[in-house]
């Protein structure tokens, strides 16, 4: 018996229905339409322990344990607690292992002895179990695993232009201390963030300025260890490295960016945000030569978002507070 065409529509208005709720960032996308091609996304508030209400993320970052990758963001609850949540890069899917979000709030990235180290913490590869060890110092680290290494990159104000670089041999004790010039203009550098890339190479990308403006300076260079052991004089244009120096407005890193700086380094070159005309903002691409950008792509004023880009510079990931939802989207570029 063929079903009266009364309940074909009923049940069609119920399918339409569901289907607008459920996508209904397909309809309301305030990103430019650019939502609607997210090669995945997750609705963060979902599968939270009992009694955290998500409030925002604070942050997002790849780090290897072994030979798993994970995609860490740090949530944060109506009550200001925070966690560092794992999330399969890829599906977004949770990826059932949780950390404290102490010490560093952004920091999670692998040793020299493959350990996986999250905010002030270290876990073992294999177990994901804590190791109580010595725990690592403040600050950004870049291992060296074929040397057995870890270079530590405190974060704060060092004196003048000079940056400080810390190598640890294997554990965390008695660290051989590197000061180089990081600017031969002067001014007071911090490191903002510190980040190896596929083909080996370490980019340090520092932070100039107060209140709402100063520059972002991205400094690359062939080998993890090179920062220590190079003799140039100061990072940027010399035989040693390669560099990128952008002027921006660091307020945009409220909406955007962890900890102030709303600027991330990959592959394809030094990505920043910037403000743009009639409340956009901008993302904008430099290439680690200096030179001018390499092309922009505008987005929404949308105050409550934060965004991260993965080193490889293929993807990246977008998170909107207003749903709740974090996107993973291929990069403009096409990296």
């Amino acid at each position: 018996m063929k079903p009266r065409r009364g309940l074909r529509l009923s049940i069609l208005s119920l399918i339409v229905a569901l289907g607008l709720s459920g996508c209904d960032y397909l309809l309301e996308d305030p990103y430019g339409g650019y939502l609607q091609e997210a090669a995945a996304f997750t609705d963060l508030r979902g599968a939270l322990a009992p009694g955290f209400e998500l409030d925002m993320v604070e942050g997002m970052t790849i780090a290897k344990a072994g030979d798993r990758t994970f995609l860490f963001a740090r949530l944060v609850d109506t009550s200001g607690s925070a966690v560092f949540r794992s999330l399969d890069p890829s599906s977004l899917e949770q990826a059932g292992f949780s950390a404290a979000a102490s010490g560093n709030p952004f920091r999670a990235c692998s040793d020299s002895n493959s350990e996986l180290v999250v905010g002030a913490h270290s876990y073992y590869p294999s177990t994901l179990s804590e190791d109580s060890g010595a725990a690592p110092p403040e600050g950004w680290i870049l291992a060296d695993i074929a040397l057995g290494r870890n270079y530590l990159f405190p974060a704060a104000l060092a004196a003048s232009a000079t940056l400080e670089c810390r190598s640890y041999d294997g554990r965390w004790e008695n660290p051989a201390v590197t000061q180089r010039p990081f600017d031969s203009g002067g001014g007071q550098w911090r490191v903002a963030r510190a980040v190896r890339l596929g083909d080996g190479s370490a980019v340090i990308l520092a932070f100039s300025g107060e209140g709402g403006t100063g520059s972002i300076k991205a400094a690359r260079y062939p080998s993890v260890g090179a920062f220590a052991s190079s003799t140039d004089a100061a990072i940027g244009g010399t035989s040693a490295s390669s560099s990128a120096s952008v002027d921006v407005d660091s307020s945009v890193g409220g909406i955007a960016a962890q900890d102030g700086v709303a600027a991330w380094a990959t592959e394809q070159g030094l990505v920043v945000l910037v403000s743009d005309s009639g409340g956009y903002y901008r993302f904008e691409r430099y290439g680690y030569d200096g030179r001018s950008a390499l092309d922009d792509y505008r987005v929404s004023a949308r105050h409550d978002a934060r965004f991260y880009f993965e080193p490889s510079g293929s993807f990246w990931y977008l998170y909107d507070r207003a749903s709740g939802r974090l996107y993973r989207l291929r990069t403009w570029w096409g990296g």
